[in-house]
Order: C-alpha cells, then sequence, then structure tokens
C-alpha cells in the first residue's frame, strides 16, 4: 500500500505546464535538489544490500556495495556540479555576457564522464540490481540538468521515481501470486504478463512524449543547448536534443531488463508482447492513413503511422539495451536473500543461486 501512494504521489504531482523565466530556474533547481537528497538517500541504502549468505560471498558483497557508494557519491558531486554549472551560466546569458569558456569546458566534462559511468562501471561484476538501477539514473541527471529549460529535470525524476515503483510493485504482485517456475531456470507466459507489458508500453509512450512533441519539432526550444555551445551547429544541437529525448527510455529499459529476471520470464518474451500490440497499433493508423483532405490531416496521419512504424525497431533497440546496462546485476526474489543473475555465472555456485 505504501508504494502505491508513493507511485499516486509521484504521478499526481509532477505538473506538466512549462515554466518560463524565473519559474523555469526554479523547477531545474528544485528538480536538482530531490535527484541529489533521493541520491543521498539511495547512498546510505547501499550499504544494506546484500548478496550471498555464505560468509566469503558476504565479504565479496560488503566490497562491491563499498564500490558503489563511492561511485554513487561520485554521481552526487556531478549532479551539483551541473545544477551549479546551469545557474551560473543562466546568469551570464541573462546578462548579456555569453557562455563563459570555463563552464562551458566543465558542461561538456560533465555530461561525458556521467554518461559513461553505467556503460564503464558494473557491466562485468555482480552488482544487487538496485545498486545498478540507481547508478543508471543518477548517471544521466546531470544531462537532463544541463539541458533543461524548465520542468524536464522534474520529469525525469519523477519518472525515474515511478518507473521504479511500477518495478517493486510487480515484484511484490508476483510473490503473493507464487508463479515461481520451482526447480525450472524460467516460466511460461501467463495472461498476467500482459499487463507488465502493456504498462510497459505506457512508458514508453510518456517517455517519447514527455520532454517535448517529437512529431513536433518547433515543440523543442534551442535554448537547452545553449549550456554547452551557442556556435550554429544544427548536427551538435540535433544530437543533445535526441539524447535529451533518449534519456528516459534508457531508464524505462533497464527497469524491464530486471522485472524480466525478477518474474523468472524468458528475456525476449515481454519484448515479443510489446512488438505484437505495437504491430496491432501499426495497423491501426495504417488504416487511417488519409489522402484526401488538408495538408495537416494528411501530414497528421502519415507521422502517427511512421512513429508506430518505428516503434518497431526501436523496442527491439530497447531489448539490447536493456542487457547492456543491466550486466550482471544481481536480481534477489521479493522477500528472499538468495539471488539470481540472469546471466551465466561461474563465480556463483549452484547452492547459492535460484535459477
Amino acid at each position: 500500500m505504501g508504494r502505491l501512494l508513493s507511485w499516486h504521489k509521484c504521478v499526481h504531482t509532477f505538473a506538466r505546464r512549462k515554466g518560463r523565466g524565473h519559474s523555469a530556474s526554479v523547477c531545474i533547481r528544485f528538480g536538482g535538489a530531490l535527484i541529489l537528497t533521493t541520491g543521498a538517500w539511495a547512498l546510505w541504502k547501499t550499504q544494506g544490500f546484500k548478496l550471498y549468505q555464505s560468509a566469503k560471498g558476504q565479504e565479496v558483497a560488503n566490497v562491491k556495495a563499498t564500490n558503489a557508494q563511492y561511485v554513487i557519491s561520485f554521481q552526487l558531486v556531478l549532479i551539483a556540479a551541473s545544477v551549479a554549472l546551469v545557474y551560473d551560466t543562466t546568469q551570464s546569458l541573462k546578462q548579456k555576457t555569453g557562455l563563459p569558456v570555463v563552464n562551458q569546458i566543465l558542461s561538456w566534462i560533465v555530461l561525458g564522464v556521467s554518461s559513461a559511468i553505467p556503460f564503464l562501471y558494473g557491466l562485468r561484476s555482480n552488482h544487487h540490481f538496485l545498486q545498478r538501477l540507481t547508478v543508471i539514473c543518477l548517471a544521466f541527471s546531470p544531462t537532463i540538468i544541463l539541458l533543461s529549460i524548465s520542468y524536464e529535470t522534474l520529469f525525469y525524476y519523477f519518472f525515474c521515481v515511478t518507473v521504479l515503483l511500477w518495478m517493486l510493485i510487480e515484484r511484490r504482485l508476483y510473490a503473493a501470486e507464487d508463479l515461481q517456475p520451482g526447480n525450472n531456470a524460467v516460466r511460461t507466459l501467463k495472461a498476467r504478463d500482459a499487463r507488465t507489458a502493456l504498462t510497459f508500453l505506457f512508458f514508453i509512450n510518456v517517455a517519447f512524449f514527455g520532454t517535448g512533441n517529437v512529431a513536433s519539432l518547433s515543440s523543442f526550444s534551442l535554448e537547452s543547448v545553449y549550456r554547452l555551445t551557442t556556435v550554429f551547429n544544427p548536427f551538435l544541437w540535433g544530437a543533445l536534443l535526441i539524447a535529451k529525448i533518449l534519456i528516459p527510455f534508457f531508464v524505462v529499459s533497464a527497469v524491464l531488463g530486471v522485472l524480466a529476471r525478477s518474474l523468472d520470464l524468458p528475456a525476449f518474451s515481454l519484448f515479443l508482447i510489446v512488438l505484437s500490440v505495437t504491430d496491432v497499433q501499426t495497423l491501426n493508423f495504417f488504416f487511417l492513413v488519409r489522402d484526401d483532405g488538408s495538408w495537416l490531416e494528411i501530414g497528421t496521419s502519415i507521422s502517427h503511422f511512421c512513429i508506430s512504424e518505428m516503434f518497431l525497431i526501436f523496442t527491439i533497440l530497447l531489448f539490447w539495451l536493456s542487457h547492456l546496462l543491466v550486466g550482471r546485476a544481481v536480481v534477489t526474489r521479493e522477500g528472499q536473500k538468495t539471488v539470481s543473475t540472469g546471466v551465466n555465472d561461474n563465480t556463483l555456485s549452484r547452492k547459492d543461486k535460484i535459477a
């Protein structure tokens, strides 16, 4: 019940209205403060993650938890630096003094280092899945903050919290329904798994349109790239805007990768359900394509079909991305201390695993 109430609060707290001027700056700082506060709480909770039951395994788990604490602490420093850089750069631009060179260099360093952390740390190590997801969520926070002009930081924070709460709720529901596969490594799909796939598809659509209307480039403001560059470079600007759009997908795909292991499902099973639903959606938009009427109606019908068609390819890429980001994360079952890695792991004996 507590997780449901937290989910409800996250959904209704976030305001979809775009801020401007002073209110936009306050939204960015407030969002950064929320991320820092939650990250500090996660840092404190990291030391309590236990992966193995044996004494030797416990020592390894504690060492990895300590390493994760160092990484999360470094990420919090990068997030604080990005908030400070955004504030100082915004003041300089308001005073018509241009983009400070030092701020520009530091912004690029923060963006590059923070974005590389989830791909360089923890991919080949057995970390607790909550540690891994915390590192992923915090890694892309500086990029969102640097590219935010109004509500995007708040959106990213509440989006991450909401999908994580969804994962925890699904794990609790699965444990309560007692559908564990027993001695088998995986189980077959059930009707209840359609709910998980449809919820994932819902979050994909929220992530797709959460930072702007992708179907209309005019919904994106170039002010978001002015903290990194003010020189006319449409390819660089476009790449930064695309990165801003894709970041929520990284989070939700990683969460689904962990969730598939938690539900004892084959890795590609949930994505097959999503692909089937997307196929039906694509056919629906195909039959709604118009060749008469105004140019706006014709263009809108074609764009809806094209976006839906792109979802088919994009979903496959998300499947690959989820495996890349989650890596060898150790996924514990709800209410149990033994673990499942979801990958072949020679460092764990059969006795210490739950397949």
